[in-house]
């Protein structure tokens, strides 16, 4: 019983992860929120590496969803550097400028792990302030108004440069990492369906970086990646993932283009207040 209960467990956190990360409401602070609630059975030293798992199924899905399109731009960009075809440029840039993006993100990110290892705990506190700042972002969102909004080929180097940085946010857990370089993108005058794409192209080398460098740092320090008897829970929570992940993109479509951001703004505002309230509650004990 306790076995199928453990299964359990970990197929709800890889679905937490799965189904809010494309959501703009912060799949880390759902996977720490549930995590907190069954009592932790993600421990604190396995958590990290445990979210580069199952943040590992959601860019296959996103991969996946997003397969031809990176097809043109990976031929394109290929065309464009080696063989020097000059009417592959515009795939070459785009390329560019996600790397521009990532590079922004990954410096910033480095130094956080070096210096402020709060913003990866699974303090309520720091997950309820994180969804303040993620329904703050929606709401904004919404209100953005743009008379003549870019596609990509008008996505210029500040774009990419705004648009990573904007993303080291998502390193707090409660900050929604597509939330916040969707509203990036938004504010940068992209059209929705740019912001979208940009967003997830992004994804892709934030999550391959973040896996190969958190996995490094568990394997150094621990010298083990999962921990002993726990390989079946891993992967029930990464399948979870990756299906969650699948289905919740497309819903995500849907909502974004009908400009219904808030509708997520009230949750995370909920959910900012259940964890400050717990906080509160417990002082008060």
């Amino acid at each position: 019983m306790d076995t199928i209960w453990q299964y359990l467990q970990y197929l709800i956190l890889g679905l937490a992860q799965g189904i809010t990360e494309p959501l703009p409401v912060s799949s880390k602070g759902h996977v720490v929120m549930f995590n907190n609630f069954f009592g932790a059975p993600v421990g604190e030293a396995d958590m990290v590496f445990f979210l580069a798992i199952v943040h590992l199924a959601s860019l296959i899905a996103i991969v996946w969803i997003y397969r031809e399109k990176i097809k043109h731009i990976l031929v394109g960009t290929y065309g464009y550097v080696v063989k020097k075809d000059k009417r592959e440029r515009s795939f070459a840039r785009y390329t560019s400028l996600l790397l521009v993006s990532f590079v922004i993100f990954a410096f910033f990110a480095a130094i956080s792990l070096l210096f402020i290892d709060e913003l990866f705990s699974g303090s309520t506190i720091i997950v309820g302030i994180g969804y303040l700042i993620t329904t703050i972002l929606l709401v904004a969102s919404d209100h953005i108004k743009v008379p003549s909004p870019k596609t990509e080929s008008k996505i210029t180097l500040m774009d990419a440069i705004f648009i990573g940085g904007s993303q080291v946010l998502a390193l707090i857990p409660g900050v929604s990492r597509s939330g916040t370089t969707l509203v990036a993108g938004l504010f940068r005058k992209f059209d929705r369906e740019t912001a979208i794409d940009y967003s997830f192209f992004l994804f892709i080398p934030t999550v391959l970086g973040a896996n190969v460098v958190l996995a490094a740092i568990k394997a150094i320090k621990t010298g083990v990646l999962i921990p002993s008897g726990m390989i079946v829970p891993y992967i029930i929570a990464f399948f979870a993932s990756l299906i969650g992940t699948y289905f919740a993109f497309k819903f995500l479509l849907f909502i974004v283009k009908k400009q219904k951001l808030t509708y997520f703004a009230i949750y995370t505002f909920i959910l900012a207040m259940l964890n400050i309230f717990q906080i509160v509650s417990s002082v008060a004990d």
